[in-house]
């Protein structure tokens, strides 16, 4: 599960199914691929969406990649690393998507 604070999203390894996507609807496909957890959505009509979500060599941060590709505009892969704090942030109640 990924709690973004505002909405929840589960996942089951090795599961496929449909979801909301850019331009429609998507085939969606997740699980490892060695450590990394990966969720693929391939859009009918728009974008292909890959998520990977690992720990950095040391262990000690979480970094997540997001690749977005389109056969009309160049490929963009994002990148964001996650530090451990002891600081808490707002938590509001989520909701599911």
């Amino acid at each position: 599960m990924l709690d973004y604070g505002t909405s929840r999203r589960t996942f089951t390894p090795g599961q496929h199914s449909v979801v909301s996507a850019e331009g429609g609807v998507g085939d969606q496909s997740s699980g490892w691929k060695g450590h990394e957890y990966v969720i693929e959505v391939k859009a009918q009509q728009g974008p292909s969406v890959t998520e990977e979500y690992g720990l950095s060599p040391d262990g000690k941060e979480l970094v997540t990649k997001l690749h977005i590709s389109s056969g009309e505009l160049p490929a963009v892969t994002l990148m964001r690393v996650y530090r451990p704090t002891d600081e808490s942030a707002p938590h509001q109640l989520p909701t599911s998507d």
